[in-house]
Order: C-alpha cells, then structure tokens, then sequence
C-alpha cells in the first residue's frame, strides 16, 4: 500500500485528514506540524524516531477515547489501517501536543 508523506503545515491536506474534526482541530494540526519543524531547528538531531510509541500510543487511546481492543478498529475508521500505522503517523503531532499542554499547564498554574 502507498503512503505518502503528507505535510502537516499544508491547512488544505490537514483539512482531508481531520474532515470529520472541527476547526479548531485541523488549526492544530497545521500548528503541531510547525512544532515539529521548531523542534528540528532547535535540538539537533532529533527525529521522531526519538519519540516513544508507547507514549504516542497512550496519547491516542486518551485523544480518541477508546480501549486497546478498539485502538486498532477506530486507527481504521480514521483511515490509518491499523494502530500502528497511526502511531507512526501520529509520532510528528507529539511534540506539538507537548507544546500545547505546557502552554495549558503556564497558564493555569500563572507562571507565564
């Protein structure tokens, strides 16, 4: 099967992912693409090889809301054909997401 690479910063290929999310997801996701590119620049040699499947996997089952016995069926209904296509897929959006939590977390907590 072909799986091509697909550019988290591109709103129009973000928007064909996440059709059925809101808006303000698919900002997010375009935002999250910029987060890794940030990363990139800014921690030589990092990759998202380095981030943990176990950690993206846990941050999905949370996200999506489902058990382990669904993780693979619900990965298929978001047209990632199993979970652990949508692990690897999903490893460019951790650093992004990590970003947005500590935002979240300066904000609550008033240390920004």
């Amino acid at each position: 099967m072909f799986h091509p690479a697909v550019d988290l910063r591109d709103e129009e290929a973000v928007a064909l992912l996440l059709e059925g999310e809101t808006h303000q997801d698919r900002k997010a996701g375009a935002r999250y693409g910029q987060a890794l590119d940030q990363a990139r620049r800014s921690r030589p040699g990092f990759t998202v090889a380095a981030v943990s499947d176990g950690l993206t996997r846990r941050l999905l089952l949370r996200l999506w809301q489902v058990t382990e016995m669904g993780f693979d069926a619900e990965a298929s209904a978001r047209g990632l054909i199993r979970g652990a296509y949508a692990v690897e897929a999903a490893k460019r959006l951790v650093p992004g997401f990590m970003e947005d939590v500590n935002e979240r977390t300066e904000a609550f907590c008033g240390t920004r």
